[in-house]
Parts: C-alpha cells; sequence; structure tokens
C-alpha cells in the first residue's frame, strides 16, 4: 500500500482558504475525474497552518495510473479556477509517497 502526503504551509491565517479548497476537490472534482476523495489534516502542533492532504493507493502502478488521470485534469478550466483560487494562500509544499509496512 502506498501513502501520498501532499504538505502545504499556508501565509499566515490562510489554512482555513487550503482546507476549503481541498473539501471543494473532494465534493465536485474528485469524482468528477474517478478520483477517490483525500483524506485532509490540518496542525494541531507544530507549524502552524500547515494542511495535509492524503491519500492511499493500492499500490505503486495505481498510483502512478491515478495520477495521469489527475495530470490530464491540469488543463480543464475547473481545475484551473480551483486551482486559482487557494494557491496565493500557500508559502510552500512538497510531495511525499510512504509505503505502509504491516
Amino acid at each position: 500500500m502506498i501513502v501520498e502526503r501532499l504538505t502545504f504551509r499556508a501565509k499566515f491565517g490562510q489554512g482555513d482558504t487550503v482546507v476549503a479548497a481541498f473539501k471543494h476537490f473532494n465534493a465536485e472534482l474528485a469524482p468528477q475525474n474517478g478520483l477517490a476523495p483525500a483524506r485532509i489534516l490540518v496542525d494541531s502542533s507544530g507549524a502552524m497552518f500547515t494542511v495535509v492532504v492524503e491519500q492511499t493507493y493500492e499500490d505503486l502502478a495505481t498510483f502512478v495510473s491515478l495520477r495521469g488521470r489527475e495530470e490530464a485534469m491540469y488543463g480543464s478550466d475547473a481545475f484551473q479556477q480551483w486551482f486559482a483560487a487557494w494557491s496565493g494562500a500557500v508559502e510552500s509544499g512538497e510531495r511525499q509517497l510512504f509505503t505502509v509496512v504491516d
């Protein structure tokens, strides 16, 4: 099993903007593009205004396949409007992939 973790550090006071954007993504864009909704996590300690978006995949091949579907969505008007609505609220971000060890 693979866990993808996108970690965003929002500008001061802008964490709610990022959270709202990913709630919208889960409700609208993910289902329209055959993607599962992601889990959204926010900081309770540590760096303030941190938002983590986490997705689980069966294996690396599934991740690659769904990543291709996601990338195809990037050129759509809906995606570009969604991205423009929140990307200015972010200072930095990173993507990490983890293998789940049982």
